[in-house]
């Protein structure tokens, strides 16, 4: 006997396939990954850059990497950092 599919038992055949192999990655990249994946330009008053300036010169880092280095003590603060944390924003 042959049994003929519906348009409606491949849909849902397809969904069920999708949704086993699309595993949801929350995983962060590596923190040496390279700094090509996205930039944002951040407008900033003088006040706000004049504290960045003043951080940057007290901490030994270039403003850029204050920058980074703040997300990275923010996100593992907040717990959102994976299991390895985020070691490249140590140090200028």
């Amino acid at each position: 006997m042959v049994v003929r599919r519906t348009t409606a038992d491949m849909f849902v055949e397809g969904v069920e396939v999708a949704q086993s192999s699309a595993a949801p990655s929350h995983a962060l990249p590596p923190a040496s990954s390279r700094r090509d994946f996205k930039s944002i330009r951040v407008p900033f008053n003088e006040r706000e850059f004049l504290i960045l300036e003043r951080l940057a010169a007290k901490t030994g880092r270039s403003k850029l990497n204050l920058i980074r280095w703040a997300v990275a003590q923010l996100a593992a603060q907040e717990q959102v950092l994976d299991q390895e944390g985020d070691s490249s924003t140590q140090g200028g």
